[in-house]
């Protein structure tokens, strides 16, 4: 009994002793698999994310690597990454981008949601017409990434229904003399016209044919 408890006694001394010594050299599990989280994600037309990379053993425990996580990415276009692992969302689309460890390697894909509808505007800005004419407006509309945006769902308002009424694909009609505004509605932005409506012209005299 008394010879065991001196062998348990000695092993942390010899730990120790292993430790001081300057060849000491700590065994580690390699990395067999690296966790990514997230490994999928999708981001907001210029989001971020931060990866994080886990270095696994063989049973799926944490170890300790032996070079620092090297991060690149895939599909520069779209994102780039740091070297901690921060990605920053610069196109739209898929992308994808990869961690490697000690040899080991592993991919976390991603998907860049398209840019939103920034900007609307409509043409002509200011128009004149009669009771009874017509005059078509035209929407176009412009997303984050400064590229033709479609105008689908866009809405048409008149300020003055008794005065100028609008339908749904911007086609105007004069009701009344006065003065309206024209408004176009997109993804919560809008632009603006002014609309005189003018008099109907007066009808031209009647001839009266004498009789004879």
């Amino acid at each position: 009994m008394l010879a065991s408890r001196l062998a348990l006694a000695w092993v942390p001394l010899a730990v120790a002793a292993c430790s001081a010594d300057p060849n000491y050299v700590p065994v580690r599990a390699p990395v067999a698999s690296i966790r990514l989280v997230p490994q999928n994600d999708t981001l907001p037309f210029g989001g971020a994310v931060t990866l994080l990379a886990d270095p696994l053993d063989a049973d799926g425990h944490h170890t300790i690597p032996d070079s620092t996580p090297i991060w690149v990415s895939l599909v520069p276009s779209v994102v780039t990454v740091d070297g901690v692992g921060h990605v920053q969302a610069i196109w739209f689309g898929a992308a994808a981008v990869r961690v490697r460890i000690d040899r080991i390697e592993a991919t976390a894909d991603l998907f860049v949601r398209d840019p939103p509808i920034d900007t609307v505007w409509i043409s002509p800005r200011l128009a004149t017409i009669a009771v009874g004419d017509t005059i078509r407006f035209t929407a176009w509309a412009r997303n984050a990434a400064r590229l033709p945006a479609p105008t689908t769902g866009i809405q048409w308002i008149s300020s003055d229904a008794t005065r100028l009424v609008v339908d749904s694909t911007g086609l105007a009609t004069g009701v009344a003399a006065g003065s309206a505004v024209v408004r176009a509605l997109l993804a919560g932005y809008a632009d603006s016209a002014a609309v005189n409506v003018n008099p109907p012209p007066p009808s031209p005299p009647s001839r009266v044919r004498p009789r004879g």
